[in-house]
């Protein structure tokens, strides 16, 4: 299994989301865009494990939600991965509660440890961003550099990250389709959601 602990995004922010971004899709057609639905911020990526191993992490993100509050985020402006003029990856910038935010995942980190895909990830600098889209070629696609441009500054929409979810990812000939195996809810959520 392909595992990933994620923020999922409400359901009505993905598709005002995926509205938003009809015309950088046009703009970039020839681009893989993330499916409604699927948006999600990446806390940390497992790779290929056995599923014998899904009780345990579902032990391990038991114990770190509970510590920790929900989290207000908004995605504002774009931004790319890979080369300037032909990137490989568009995504959406997150701010809002980015301090609460790194300790969360650094704690989701700490407590998956045993099931990170080797020594070179630890430690890494986290970048919360929202992918969007990813070029077809490893040449990167020059339209999406078009679309950051074209994004930058503009508001998508905010969101309170109330949860953990262990997903699981099946790469197809379309994209990624995910399945969620368990949610954990973070702690004072329910304070912070109604203040």
């Amino acid at each position: 299994m392909r595992l990933f602990v994620a923020g999922p995004l409400p359901d009505a922010l993905q598709a005002h989301v995926f509205e938003a971004l009809s015309a950088a899709r046009r703009a970039a057609s020839q681009a893989r865009w993330v499916k409604p639905g699927a948006l999600h911020l990446t806390l940390a990526f497992l790779g290929e494990h056995d599923a014998a191993v899904v009780p345990a992490l579902g032990q391990a993100l038991q114990a770190v939600a509970p510590r920790h509050p929900a989290v207000q985020l908004w995605l504002q402006g774009a931004g790319c991965f890979g080369r300037p003029h032909h990137p490989e990856v568009l995504f959406a910038e997150v701010s809002g509660d980015t301090a609460p935010l790194q300790a969360l995942q650094a704690d989701v980190q700490a407590a998956l440890q045993p099931w990170l895909p080797g020594p070179g990830t630890a430690g890494q600098a986290f970048h919360p961003h929202l992918t969007l889209a990813r070029a077809r070629g490893r040449t990167g696609d020059a339209a999406l550099a078009r679309c950051q441009r074209a994004l930058r500054g503009q508001l998508l929409g905010g969101f309170l990250l109330e949860r953990l979810a262990l997903v699981q990812s099946e790469l197809t000939a379309t994209g990624a389709r995910h399945t969620g195996l368990a949610e954990f809810p973070l702690g004072a959520t329910a304070a912070s959601a109604h203040p």
